[in-house]
């Protein structure tokens, strides 16, 4: 009965000890129990039931983790971390479009910009709080992972509305101010709010003149694709960064510090985006789920390194 010893062993790193012994320990005791009973040709379907009451109980819980009080100088901290870091990384990206900006009349228009750099660097910038989080003295570790689980869903709200709301506006603006003669440029789908492209797709026009309506209903498919993935980056980014430090220290697979562990997921990203930017121009046709693609091979990675790193510390 290993599946249900790690199922519950899963409960107690994410809930309460109340939760566990009120909803998780009677739930699992009554899997195995039906699973002893069950003739051997039935066991399987058991566990397949005892799983699916298992996820459900665990999303029902959900709300009792998500309420778990913080501390609040453990979030001042997390707080901290994350605007310093993003801060940091928005200063970086937006330094290039300052030198391209003339005539320093319209310097303001920095403005517009830093909307698209600050989401960039963002979902980065919490990978740096997993360490505030994991080692901040004095937190139980369901209280831990309770606040990488807000965490997460602040992340994934905060990427999705800027996204999908405000760096569409601030693209618009930029074009807006940069664009001779003085006028109203055409909106190509990344100009529009996800609410647009949904409700409202005839809006979108290309930057290419004389494209149809296939290339158009494409861009917007790959718009809403990409603003889908990127929601979902800091949730990938924050799970491989918690895997990281559960490895033990003293080996070439130990988590190093904070700052190079987020250097070495944005060194990650981009060389995966470049690879299958490469692959999409020697094909010569765009890959729809790039962005999805460069999630699941950073989780595939993430799951390939811990792995290697439990056999590597059985064999020793």
């Amino acid at each position: 009965m290993a599946i249900t010893s790690r199922a519950l062993a899963f409960a107690s790193r994410w809930f309460d000890p109340q939760t566990v012994t009120r909803v998780f320990d009677p739930l699992v005791a009554d899997w195995q129990r039906e699973w002893i009973d069950a003739p051997r040709s039935r066991r399987s379907i058991v566990h397949v039931k005892g799983l699916v009451s298992f996820c459900v109980a665990i999303v029902v819980s959900s709300p009792v983790m998500l309420r778990t009080r913080v501390p609040k100088s453990l979030t001042d901290q997390v707080a901290r971390r994350i605007a310093i870091a993003t801060g940091l990384g928005m200063t970086v990206l937006t330094l290039p479009f300052v030198q391209d900006i003339e005539p320093w009349e319209q310097t303001l228009l920095i403005l517009f910009v830093i909307p698209q750099s600050m989401t960039l660097a963002f979902p980065f910038a919490v990978v740096s709080a997993v360490d505030t989080i994991r080692h901040f003295a004095g937190v139980e570790p369901h209280v831990a992972r309770g606040t990488a689980a807000k965490l997460a869903v602040v992340a994934v709200l905060f990427t999705f509305f800027m996204q999908g709301w405000v760096v569409p506006a601030a693209n618009q603006a930029w074009r807006k101010g940069t664009f001779h003669p003085p006028s109203e440029p055409a909106r190509a789908p990344r100009e529009l709010s996800t609410f647009e492209l949904l409700a409202s797709p005839a809006l979108a026009t290309t930057h290419e003149p004389g494209t149809n309506e296939f290339y158009r209903a494409r861009g917007i498919r790959h718009e809403l694709i990409n603003r889908a993935a990127f929601a979902v980056l800091p949730v990938v980014l924050l799970w491989r960064r918690w895997r990281a430090l559960d490895l033990p220290a003293g080996r070439w697979f130990s988590p190093r510090s904070p700052a190079i562990g987020t250097l070495a997921m944005i060194f990650m990203f981009i060389v995966l985006q470049f690879s299958l930017r490469t692959v999409e121009m020697t094909s010569h046709r765009p890959l729809r789920f790039s962005l999805w693609l460069i999630l699941g091979l950073l989780s595939l990675l993430g799951m390939i390194r811990v792995t290697w790193a439990e056999r590597s510390m059985v064999r020793a």
